[in-house]
Formats: C-alpha cells, structure tokens, sequence
C-alpha cells in the first residue's frame, strides 16, 4: 500500500496555518497548498503510526492507504453501514458524496461515521485531509461559525457527559482510497481501530 503522511513540521504548519487565517477562499487555498507541501515532504517519515496509549489500534494501521477500486455508499451498506442522513456536499472541494450512520464493529455495540467520498484517491488526499483535520480529533472545530464545511457539525459532536461541554465525536479519520473515514471513538487510537475494522471489513466484503 502507498502511505502519504505528515512531517512534524509540515502539520504544525498546517495547523498554525488553519488557526490564524481568517474565512472564505483564501483560506481554503492556503491550507490545501500547505497540505500538497506536506505531502511533498512525507517519505521521509514512518509508514506506520504511533501506537496511542489510550487505545489499541494495531500500530501496522496505515492511516492513508490506496484502495484496488473506486468505492460508493452502496459498498458500505453491503458490509452493514446504516445510513441516517446524507449530506449536501455542493461547499466541500472536490467530494461527490458524503454519509453519516452507523456501523458495529465485531463485538462491540454500533458506532458512528461520516463517510466522505471523493472521485480519486488523489482528491481524496489533497482536498480531503484538511477538512478532516479540522472536523476530528482532540482541538476539532466544532463550532458551525468557523467549520470549514458547515454541513453536518451538530452530528460531529458528542456528549459523554451531561456537565461537561461536548467534545469531538470522531478523534481521527483514515482515508482509504476515494473515501475519508471519520471513526468515532474517546481517544484516537480508539477512532483508528473503528476505522481499521471498517476498512478490513470493506476489503474482505464482512457484513456485520
């Protein structure tokens, strides 16, 4: 499998870079730019991520892989991904689709995704990671005013406790061929497991 994946220095970049620009075009562009310049810089890292302490994602994951097919929501559904609303997706770059439901993992109660699909893997990359970054993970904008794509940020949200502020429902993604994966877990390493099952599942046709 091909791995694309960040330099420190080239997510920090990103990040600074997404926090200080103000909205609209110009914001898009320089973030997708910062993003080509990232990946222009990744083989110089690992193809494996860290493993987290805080779950048990198996440290082989790639989370950036290739895929042998072009996939649709219907090769979801036939591995058992129930749909429950299905996004407008005419303010986010380059993708042709997007989903949001549910899905069980082997022997675990059903977790949410959003599924965002794109017409390559190459779109999938470079227009697709930086609204990932921004909707998933532990600093996720959750806030509809400054979201860089509006659609679907309340079901991005997620309350594991009724004192506490809401947190990030999905604390990672994957990007699996011409699809963004949007897992929900507590931790990282928790959302990657989700979505590694989701993706072996896709791969061997697993409906569960």
């Amino acid at each position: 499998m091909l791995m694309h994946c960040f330099s420190v220095h080239a997510t920090t970049a990103i990040l600074e870079t997404r926090a200080s620009l103000s909205h609209g075009l110009r914001r898009w562009a320089i973030l997708s730019a910062a993003v080509v310049l990232a990946l222009a810089v990744g083989p110089g890292c690992s193809s494996q991520k860290n493993p987290d302490p805080g779950g048990s994602a198996d440290p082989r994951f790639q989370k950036v892989s290739i895929a042998d097919q072009i996939y649709v929501v219907q090769d979801f559904l036939a591995i058992g991904f129930r749909e429950s609303k299905q996004y407008n997706v005419s303010e986010l770059p380059k993708a042709v689709d997007a989903w949001y439901g549910f899905w069980k993992p082997g022997g675990i109660a059903p977790k949410e995704f959003e599924l965002r699909f794109y017409g390559s893997h190459e779109d999938a990359v470079e227009a697709g990671t930086v609204p990932a970054e921004d909707a998933s993970g532990e600093e996720a904008n959750l806030d509809r005013a400054t979201a860089l794509w509006k659609e679907g940020h309340r079901d991005r949200r997620a309350i594991y406790d009724y004192r506490a502020a809401p947190m990030a429902k999905y604390k990672d993604y994957a990007i699996f061929g011409n699809v963004v994966l949007l897992c929900e877990g507590k931790v990282p390493a928790e959302s990657l497991e989700h979505c590694e099952a989701m993706i072996n599942a896709l791969g061997d046709g697993t409906r569960r």
